[in-house]
């Protein structure tokens, strides 16, 4: 959704530089896939809820069973077994509430993992930083961000992504780092 919204919003910098086809194709495609995705998590969703129904309806068969036996033996009264059945009667649809509240409590708890996983990062070294106030004195260099040989990468084992990167930003300047990974 995110491609289709911001080729709304630059619609008029692509057809002025003629890409309007290109982009209308790359977003069917997308549009496909998201699709060809929705499409199976529903095929997903309704086989589970077949398979809920039909182990719902074999522990019914199961307990209805099991109370048709009581009461035929006298243990259990006519009363207290219809009771029984009519609480039983709800145990699939309860079987089903069930599951899918795990479910999204198991996707609710993504966030928790997340915020264990930055409390157990190890703080950076920010190292020293020189504040602006804005005035400059006559002679001196106004305020910018000027960075030597940066490396980055997105763990302490992984391969360097970023290397060798030097720049200086004037103070006011428009900057944009644009890749792969946003």
């Amino acid at each position: 959704m995110s491609h289709f919204s911001d080729s709304i919003r630059g619609a008029s910098t692509i057809r002025a530089y003629q890409h309007d086809l290109r982009f209308m194709r790359q977003n069917l495609e997308l549009c496909g896939t998201t699709q060809k995705t929705v499409y199976w998590f529903w095929v997903a969703q309704g086989w589970v809820s077949m398979v809920q129904e039909v182990t719902g309806t074999l522990l019914l068969a199961l307990i209805a069973g099991i109370i048709g036996y009581r009461a035929s033996t006298g243990a259990l009264s006519a009363g207290l077994a219809g009771l029984a059945l009519s609480y039983a009667m709800s145990m699939p649809r309860d079987l089903m509430w069930l599951s899918r509240r795990l479910a999204n409590l198991e996707v609710e708890f993504v966030s928790v993992e997340r915020v264990l996983e930055y409390a157990r990062l190890f703080p950076e070294d920010h190292g020293e930083a020189a504040a602006c106030d804005g005035s400059t004195a006559a002679g001196s260099t106004p305020c910018a961000i000027s960075a030597e040989d940066v490396r980055f990468r997105y763990s302490p084992e992984g391969p360097w992504v970023l290397s060798g990167l030097s720049l200086r930003v004037a103070r006011g300047a428009r900057t944009a780092f644009v890749g792969r990974t946003g």
